[in-house]
């Protein structure tokens, strides 16, 4: 009961595992082996989700399939629900994307079978994610206006710090940055009023994008330095600052953040939550810095997922497809690139974004 209490609603800090709550999920988790229970389907996706940041994407995923098959067998939808909505999280990486949509639709169909209105929240929470990432955009619309009601009504502050958050990330893809900021600066007051170990980073990064997308890179230099430095298990910070000294034109500045990723043809990347955030931010520093041998291990991991949006909470960029079109002109394969940038573009004028 102590395992299964024992959570924020989603991993303890980005960027990190918590260890110690790692161990007492699988203590619990081998208490109860071999009884396919609801209680062992939730300490299963709620180890997984402490994981999110492990660099072990093979065991989340068997833990919350094993997890969901448990749950579904149970046939109770409290159970399903919190299952789903503890799982989706820990497999949020660029390659389940039609798995999450699916598993956000079973879940918030479930949601309306229980009487809690704290994992509705989830469940809508869970459906706006897969949907701004797959441009389904009016589809998460919809979902973010349930989960503000809901938060509202519950009034507790760390469901509404994630409406803020998310709300602001709209209004960035809606070109709207005064809103943007204004949202921010409300759901950082909400973090850290609650203590939340990772509110620094989830500032740093939807601040910093603002910035950036109002032209004021300049503004944010030792904020991005400061969120690399202080966030080793993040890296998307380190290639978000490489992007912000190219927008200043300290191009061997640039180089020397991105040249550790690039040794390793960007292999260390860990597949999680933000490898699409910190594959684009790469992608968009190797094209300004037209490093040609950078570029064909970039274009290869991104071109698989060209239709869909690098997005986190608190970050959301272009199209996958424009920053293949840039690596693309980056190889010189510029009929390629028209194709794929001006792809991208029609995208972007479908759904409002600020970049169409």
């Amino acid at each position: 009961a102590a395992a299964l209490a024992n959570n924020r609603g989603y991993f303890s800090e980005a960027g990190a595992v918590d260890s110690e709550r790692v161990a007492v999920l699988e203590a619990a988790c081998a208490e109860l082996a071999g009884s396919d229970s609801g209680p062992l389907a939730r300490l299963l996706a709620l180890l997984a989700s402490e994981l999110t940041y492990g660099g072990d994407l093979p065991r989340r995923l068997e833990l919350v399939h094993r997890a969901i098959a448990i749950a579904r067998g149970v046939g109770d939808p409290t159970t399903l629900v919190g299952v789903i909505n503890d799982a989706i999280p820990a497999i949020d990486v660029a390659e389940t994307l039609a798995e999450r949509v699916a598993l956000g639709h079973e879940g918030y169909e479930t949601a309306r079978l229980v009487e809690d209105p704290l994992q509705q929240f989830w469940s809508a929470w869970n459906v706006c994610g897969p949907g701004y990432e797959s441009g389904r955009v009016a589809e998460a619309d919809n979902a973010l206006a349930e989960a503000e009601v809901i938060a509202e009504r519950l009034g507790q502050p760390m469901p509404r710090m994630h409406v803020s958050f998310l709300s602001s990330t709209r209004a960035i893809l809606a070109g709207d940055l005064d809103r943007a900021e204004r949202l921010t600066i409300s759901a950082v007051e909400l973090g850290n009023a609650t203590g939340q170990p990772d509110i620094g980073a989830f500032f740093a990064s939807q601040f910093g994008t603002i910035r950036v997308n109002q032209g004021r890179s300049a503004e944010i230099v030792d904020l991005a330095r400061q969120a690399a430095e202080e966030n080793p298990g993040l890296p998307g910070f380190a290639t978000f600052l490489a992007g912000i000294y190219c927008d200043l034109d300290r191009g061997e500045e640039a180089r020397g953040v991105l040249a550790p990723f690039v040794a390793d043809e960007f292999r260390s990347v860990p597949r999680d939550v933000i490898w699409l955030v910190c594959m684009t931010n790469a992608a968009y520093a190797v094209a300004e810095l037209d490093w040609v041998e950078a570029a064909p291990s970039l274009l290869e991991s991104l071109h698989p997922f060209a239709s869909q949006f690098a997005f986190i909470e608190t970050v959301i960029g272009p199209q996958i497809g424009y920053f293949v079109g840039r690596l693309q002109a980056t190889l010189g394969r510029f009929e390629e690139a028209e194709a794929s940038l001006s792809d991208a573009a029609r995208v972007h004028e479908s759904i409002g974004a600020a970049w169409a």
